[in-house]
């Protein structure tokens, strides 16, 4: 801090601090107090915020405080830093609790429509109930169970969205054109699908189950 202190002159400062969350602000903000001169302090990404809100919030702050900004284009073609795509989902899945059957969001590239994934183990406790639900020995996974996981992805894709949740949601000629059915000595992969097909208010949920369509 001592490199801050020494920055401190009669012009008025900006500081950006470029890290997944602003840890320096509050000490930046001390060392201006104490000589009280005025600093204006922006951040790239802090936690628990949308990532893209939050990066252009700071970047419009800086341009409205007079700050000149880059006018050529940024590089995209050279990448020094690899993320995988496990971190990936980590990092941007939804934090909040959700049904527990629903998983997390797929924020890959290949998703073209908005795709929740969730894995459902019969070894776990929080799945055990569904051994239950059996015809002629063998494991479904129940029919209300999809319909529990469309409701979720209505729910989650409106909390994102720019739009309002709609204060009824009603499903229109559900289909169920295969059976799940749950192995309990494996876990069993279940993608949640939102198609939205030309229209803005149809919306098609289509559960994967080991690449075949069952809902």
């Amino acid at each position: 801090m001592e490199v801050i202190a020494m920055t401190c002159t009669t012009e008025e400062i900006q500081f950006l601090e470029i890290s997944p969350h602003p840890v320096l602000v509050t000490s930046i903000q001390e060392c201006f107090d104490v000589q009280n001169q005025t600093v204006n302090i922006f951040y790239s990404l802090k936690r628990k915020e949308i990532e893209q809100k939050t990066i252009l919030t700071n970047a419009c702050r800086l341009n409205l405080d007079d700050n000149t900004l880059p006018l050529y284009t940024f590089n995209h073609n050279d990448f020094y830093w690899y993320e995988s795509e496990e971190s990936v989902l980590q990092r941007r899945a939804k934090r909040e609790e959700h049904h527990p059957l629903f998983g997390i969001r797929l924020w890959s590239l290949q998703q073209q429509s908005p795709t929740w994934k969730s894995i459902i183990n019969l070894q776990l406790p929080q799945y055990a109930y569904l051994q239950d639900h059996q015809v002629q020995g063998q494991i479904y996974f129940p029919a209300t169970g999809f319909i529990e996981l469309a409701l979720a992805a209505v729910n989650e894709y409106f909390h994102y969205s720019q739009e309002s949740l709609p204060s009824t949601v009603i499903f229109n000629n559900v289909q169920f054109l295969l059976a799940c059915i749950l192995n309990e000595n494996e876990p069993t992969e279940i993608h949640t699908v939102i198609q939205m097909p030309g229209y803005k208010q149809f919306l098609s949920i289509v559960a994967v189950i080991q690449h075949q369509m069952t809902l």
